[in-house]
C-alpha cells in the first residue's frame, strides 16, 4: 500500500518502501544497525535498491554474484543506500563515498559504529589507492551507484578507470538523475565505449521528477564476441 507523505516543504515522498522494510528478513538488521536516519532515508535506500534490481532483471544481469564492487555516492551522513545494498546482496563489497558521514573513523570498515557491516566501508572521499584495497584484483564487476545525479558518478568513474585494465572487468553506472540534471545518454570515457541499457521514468522512484539511467562501459577489446553480463 502506497503511503505518500510530505516531508521538508512540498516534496512528496512515497513511503511504500518503509512499509516494505518491516516485511523484509533483513529489515530488523537494518533498523538495528541504524543505517537510516528517518523515513526519507529508508525510502531512498530501499527505493534505489528496488529500481536497480528491477533494471538488472530486465537486462538479464544476475544480482547476487561474487566479486562485485559497488561504489555508492549520495548517502549524506547515513549509509542509507550503501547499507541497503550491503544487507540485501551476497558477494558484493560496498564502498560509500560520503563526505558528510559523522563516524569518527570513516576510513575503515564500520567495526565500531552502529552501522557495522563486514562488507561495507565508508570513506569521506574516494582514496587514491582504492585499487589496492578491497581485494580489487578479484573484482569482475564494478557498479557505480549515485542517488545524487551524474556529477558524482562521473568523478568516481574517472578516478577508477585508469586502474581497470582487464578485458573481463565490467563497469556499469546506475545514476538517479533529477529533472534539473541532464541524462548520461551518449557519454564517452576514454578508450571505453558506452551503451545505454535502461532508462526508467516510471512511478515508484522516491521523488517526483526523477529517473534512473543505467549505462555500461565497454572496453573495445572485450566487445567481440558481443558484450554480455552474467
Amino acid at each position: 500500500m502506497k503511503t505518500p507523505v510530505t516531508i521538508s516543504g512540498n516534496t512528496e515522498i512515497d513511503t511504500s518502501e518503509v512499509d516494505r522494510l518491516f516485511r523484509l528478513k533483513s529489515g530488523g538488521d537494518m533498523l538495528e544497525h541504524k543505517i537510516f536516519k528517518n523515513a526519507r532515508d529508508a525510502a531512498i535506500g530501499l527505493g534505489a535498491f528496488r529500481l536497480i534490481r528491477r533494471a538488472m532483471r530486465e537486462l538479464g544481469v544476475t544480482l547476487n554474484r561474487p566479486n562485485t564492487l559497488a561504489i555508492v555516492a549520495g548517502d549524506g551522513n547515513y549509509p542509507r543506500t550503501s547499507g541497503t545494498f550491503a544487507f540485501r546482496t551476497a558477494g558484493w563489497e560496498i564502498v560509500a563515498v560520503a563526505p558528510s558521514y559523522k563516524e569518527n573513523d570513516a576510513h575503515a570498515r564500520l567495526g565500531s559504529g552502529p552501522s557495522k557491516h563486514s562488507h561495507l566501508i565508508v570513506f569521506k572521499k574516494l582514496p587514491e589507492n582504492i585499487h589496492t584495497d578491497l581485494a580489487w584484483p578479484k573484482m569482475k564487476r564494478i557498479f557505480i551507484i549515485s542517488t545524487d545525479g551524474n556529477a558524482p558518478a562521473r568523478k568516481i568513474l574517472k578516478a577508477i578507470l585508469p586502474h581497470v585494465e582487464k578485458p573481463e572487468e565490467k563497469i556499469a553506472l546506475f545514476v538517479f538523475n533529477h529533472e534539473n540534471k541532464k541524462s548520461l545518454d551518449g557519454e564517452v570515457f576514454g578508450r571505453y565505449k558506452t551503451m545505454v541499457w535502461y532508462h526508467d521514468t516510471s512511478p515508484g522512484i522516491w521523488q517526483s521528477g526523477q529517473w534512473l539511467d543505467v549505462l555500461a562501459l565497454i572496453n573495445p577489446a572485450s566487445a567481440d564476441p558481443p558484450f554480455q553480463w552474467g
